[in-house]
């Protein structure tokens, strides 16, 4: 999948569009729990509002822009399709800089 993002001051209203030309946008979904908050880390399709896919992420933590714009730019790999061996825990920042080093040929990647 490859993005491109129509920029706005809310993170929810960026589109991003898959590889296959769908267009979708980040719409977090928080559960309140009386000890904690968990956030559902969803994509919806720009047009209906439907739910599209969803983005393997701590439900504790919320991915920053350009988390999201490296996760597009690795065609949205789960934890089990990045490549890095660990199989196991929510992606997170590290991880995808790393898979897209590995992608671009970047020495210590």
């Amino acid at each position: 999948m490859f993005c491109y993002t129509v920029f706005s001051v809310m993170r929810e209203s960026t589109i991003f569009k898959t590889k296959q030309g769908v267009e979708v946008h980040y719409a977090p979904e928080k559960d309140y729990e009386d000890d904690n908050i968990k956030i559902f880390h969803l994509f919806t399709h720009a047009e209906t509002g439907k739910f599209a896919f969803h983005l393997d992420w701590s439900p504790y933590d919320t991915p920053s822009e350009n988390d999201l714009l490296m996760w597009f730019s690795l065609e949205c790999p789960s934890r089990f399709s990045i490549g890095d061996g660990l199989g196991s825990g929510n992606l997170d920042t590290e991880r995808l800089t790393n898979a897209l080093g590995k992608q671009l040929c970047i020495e210590g990647f």
